[in-house]
């Protein structure tokens, strides 16, 4: 997963299981491979992808990207 240079402590967090937290960040590293910090667009684009299934994870998050 790149860095866009945002602190992960200021985000929002969800308590997932250790399982379902190795599956969601081996889609995001999938999804963001190659995507760097001058394209938050394309990081957007990667992000609604891996999210589709939580829009509440989505729109928690949107306004990192605006």
């Amino acid at each position: 997963m790149i860095e866009a240079g945002l602190d992960a402590l200021d985000g929002p967090a969800v308590i997932l299981s250790k399982e379902a937290h190795t599956v969601m960040t081996n889609k995001l590293r999938d999804a963001t491979t190659g995507i760097g910090r001058d394209q938050l667009p394309r990081l957007w684009n990667a992000y609604k992808k891996v999210y589709a299934d939580c829009p509440h994870w989505l729109k928690a998050i949107k306004h990192y990207f605006d």
